[in-house]
């Protein structure tokens, strides 16, 4: 199981990569991330966030997973205001993506693109009571 999700991880990061086009800051970081997840296919979400809960089923305390969330995420550990927007942007991107696939919270795709915009504009340091006030 984690082979499969390893390749899954692999194919996700080359996504990210280009993505990122070379641009290395935290910000633009967690902004390629923010669509990367938003863009997912269901197919891709079901079967990794399936995967996912297999390993941790199994016991598996260091897996593909665990070190792709390293990778992206690093410790969470934030010092300062920006930082922790975006660790709160990715928690919440993390968290939205589990609440509909792995708990079938049930959300249309036109609110799903209101929240991981939402989440662009935060991760972004803006917000709508910003833009309109």
């Amino acid at each position: 199981m984690d082979a499969v999700l390893d390749r899954w991880l692999t194919r996700e990061q080359a996504r990210f990569d280009a993505e990122l086009a070379g641009r290395t800051s935290e910000r633009d970081r967690m902004l390629a991330h923010i669509r990367i997840t938003s863009e997912l296919t269901r197919e891709e979400r079901t079967s990794v966030a399936a995967l996912m809960v297999a390993l941790v089923s199994a016991g598996e305390a260091e897996t593909s997973s665990t070190r792709w969330y390293r990778a992206r995420a690093g410790t969470l550990e934030a010092t300062t205001e920006e930082a922790r927007r975006l660790r709160i942007a990715f928690l919440a991107a993390e968290g939205a993506n589990y609440l509909r696939d792995l708990f079938g919270f049930a959300v249309s795709d036109e609110l799903w693109r209101q929240i991981f915009g939402d989440l662009r504009k935060y991760a972004e340091g803006s917000s709508a009571t910003q833009e309109n006030g």
